[in-house]
């Protein structure tokens, strides 16, 4: 018979590091999709004369980077769950299992 209490946390770690992950993915690809090409607009504009329209340029960048603080923050407490899922297995094992 399978002892659930221990595959439990195991696959909830997993789950949790593998949700991080995809979060960190996704980031990047945000960022290489939406953000870098509007920062290298950006690079040809003059500072001293912006364009009349800048507020319309500027909100594709101020989505993704308000999705992107959502799914980093998102990612790091699947990370922190992970770690501390662990911590769960290796302070739960019996004195017999150890040896």
């Amino acid at each position: 018979m399978v002892n659930l209490s221990k595959i439990a946390p195991e696959i909830g770690r997993v789950l949790a590091a593998a949700a991080a992950l995809c979060g960190i993915i996704l980031i990047a690809v945000m960022t290489r999709l939406v953000n870098v090409p509007l920062n290298d607009q950006l690079m040809t504009w003059n500072a001293s004369s912006p364009p009349a329209n800048l507020r319309e340029l500027w909100a594709p960048w101020e989505r993704v980077d308000t999705i992107r603080t959502i799914v980093a923050i998102c990612a790091f407490i699947m990370e922190v769950l992970a770690l501390s899922l662990r911590g769960y297995d290796k302070s739960h094992s019996s004195p017999e299992q150890a040896a």
